[in-house]
């Protein structure tokens, strides 16, 4: 194959793989997802969603607001913002705001974003 096929069937692929994330978030998560992980080699591990994750994954895309009370540990910040991030990518303007209760904790999550957005 020459180099002019190569590259359009590796666009072509791109769009295909393009429809498919864009249309399905948690497949976006599941495929490129990535979550900081001091326990691991490298210090990342892949964001694989567990049943609850994947369920909490459709409520939040199902409404609008959410109330959730949850313990530490769970992954929810990470899927809120991989959530987040795949809604930017998916809608030009796309806002996002991200509270928490102090500056740390906000600069947190705009880091974690950064980090996410460095994965793919």
């Amino acid at each position: 194959m020459a180099n002019k096929e190569l590259d359009l069937a590796f666009m072509a692929a791109v769009e295909v793989e393009t429809k498919r994330i864009m249309g399905d978030c948690e497949a976006f998560i599941d495929t490129y997802g990535y979550v900081q992980d001091p326990d691991s080699e490298g210090g990342i591990s892949p964001f694989k969603l567990w049943p609850e994750q994947k369920r909490a994954l459709k409520e939040i895309q199902a409404h609008r607001l959410n109330i959730v009370l949850k313990a530490r540990q769970l992954g929810l910040t990470w899927l809120c913002l991989w959530y987040a991030l795949w809604c930017m990518l998916k809608n030009s303007g796309f806002v996002v705001v991200a509270l928490s209760r102090r500056d740390e904790d906000s600069k947190e999550l705009v880091s974690r974003l950064a980090f996410s957005l460095k994965q793919l």
